[in-house]
């Protein structure tokens, strides 16, 4: 339909893992709004993506650094 078919999960295919945070979930929803004025629709793809941050990590070797360094 107008050119685009979108699933319910978003496509990883070309994610590229990362030590600073991990990928969850990739959402992609379709949505299509029609307006009084315009007989055509608006279609648009709203994507949500759900990451987690290895802040701790990061906090500890930070601190492990500081520590070497003071001594």
């Amino acid at each position: 339909m107008y050119g685009f078919q979108v699933g319910e999960d978003g496509d990883t295919s070309n994610y590229i893992p990362n030590s600073e945070w991990t990928l969850v979930h990739l959402h992609a929803s379709r949505n299509v709004q029609y307006y009084s004025c315009c007989a055509e629709p608006y279609p648009d793809i709203t994507y949500v993506i759900q990451v987690t941050v290895a802040m701790v990590a990061q906090v500890t070797r930070r601190c492990e650094n500081e520590i070497e360094t003071r001594f």
